[in-house]
């Protein structure tokens, strides 16, 4: 397990885009200090697991890490249904960071009211908003790399 370099944008794509990569990192640091670190990075690793990115599965953020992450729970992430492990707000919110990822256009009412059960609406509009986040920095990464590394070949 590595500390945070899943969340460092290539120095490449950096040079090619300095203000976009600028703006990230400042989302970025609204994600994690605007809701519990140590649910949004289990939402982040279940994310990487959906998208395939083996690389930010295998990192650690450090605000969970110092928040209490344990690495037992994320062992039992594949099985956060029905794993005595997780409790129905870390349930709520795998649930909702799932469908967010899969398919925005079918996150329910229910989604946002299992959130709701837990949290008040302002805390569930910064933790859909840091899902967005690290959803659009992970598939960016993916990508970036791709083409990247289809432009040295070249």
């Amino acid at each position: 397990m590595a500390l945070d370099t899943w969340s460092t944008i290539d120095a490449r794509l950096r040079d090619l885009q300095p203000e976009s990569a600028r703006e990230l990192d400042e989302m970025r640091e609204v994600a994690w200090t605007s809701t519990d670190p140590v649910r949004l990075e289990l939402c982040r690793l279940r994310l990487a697991a959906l998208l395939g990115h083996p690389t930010a599965a295998r990192t650690r953020t450090p605000a969970a890490v110092a928040a209490g992450l344990s690495e037992d729970k994320v062992a039992q992430l594949d099985r956060w249904p029905d794993s005595t492990w997780f409790d129905a707000a870390d349930r709520a919110h795998l649930a909702f960071a799932e469908q967010f990822t899969m398919s925005v256009s079918a996150v329910t009412d229910e989604h946002i009211n299992d959130l709701l059960a837990h949290l008040n609406p302002e805390q569930v509009c910064a933790f859909v908003g840091a899902v967005y986040v690290i959803e659009v920095e992970m598939r960016l990464k993916m990508v970036a790399s791709a083409l990247l590394t289809m432009e040295e070949v070249a």
